[in-house]
């Protein structure tokens, strides 16, 4: 699988310039901006299993996870590009408020600056014209539903959060074997492609349909040019599952 990943991702990017998009509409541009960082860090998980390393592969999953639903989600309906720019403002308003209040070392940047008194009062400004028209950021749950993905928000999701945020369930599964009534520490213990074959199934499959999604709404004119990995990921899940 981890072999297939790479090839997929030359062919997505090899296909990449067939996206021809509208760079003055923000939706087309939010589009190409998620597909582009599910390129990436499909990429990413790949390089870092290639070389052995497993320890951050399922946060960044959880990235491209969470940046597939936003793609889906907002493919399926314009307006959900509404409750991203509420999050969006919400999230600066929260950051520059706390760096104007004086009070943290690491916003010392935001002081006495009239152009982030500007920047804070713009922000202030869009966010709550948007919740005056009843929009709102959205929590991870329902950003999920949006796309459609309630079930993978109660199972897959789960897991990756628990990866990233280091529950002890994590932690625990990560870092400890019992062996011979006795515990161990275990490091970077990354013992082949088999080891990482749910990881690797996940981004195969985010990689392909979204790249499938995205030549469909661009109108990109290569129809069939994730035909032959199509049929080839599922050749290969077939002979896993049998």
């Amino acid at each position: 699988m981890l072999e297939f990943v790479f090839d997929l991702h030359a062919k997505a990017m090899t296909l990449v310039p067939s996206l021809k998009f509208d760079k003055r509409q923000e939706i087309q541009r939010v589009l190409i901006s998620l597909y582009a960082t599910i390129l990436e860090q499909s990429e990413s998980v790949a390089i870092l299993l290639k070389a052995g390393k497993v320890g951050g592969t399922d946060a960044i999953l959880r990235s491209l996870l969470e940046a597939w639903v936003d793609l889906s989600a907002l493919l399926k309906d314009e307006k959900y590009l509404d409750n991203m720019n509420a999050a969006y403002h919400k999230e600066w308003k929260k950051l520059i408020e706390e760096g104007i209040a004086g009070d943290n070392a690491f916003l010392a940047g935001f002081g006495d600056n009239d152009v982030v008194v500007e920047s804070l009062n713009s922000h202030r400004k869009s966010f709550e014209e948007y919740r005056a028209a009843g929009i709102h950021p959205l929590s991870a749950f329902e950003r999920f539903g949006k796309a459609d993905m309630v079930d993978e928000y109660r199972s897959v999701y789960n897991l990756l959060c628990s990866e990233s945020h280091n529950n002890i369930r994590s932690l625990m599964n990560r870092h400890m074997r019992v062996r011979d009534n006795d515990i161990e520490l275990v490091l970077n213990n990354f013992t082949g492609d088999g080891e990482c074959e749910v990881t690797l199934d996940s981004v195969a499959g985010i990689l392909m349909n979204s790249s499938l999604a995205m030549h469909h709404r661009f109108l990109s004119g290569q129809p069939n040019g994730f035909a032959e990995m199509d049929k080839r990921l599922a050749e290969l899940r077939k002979a896993r599952d049998g």
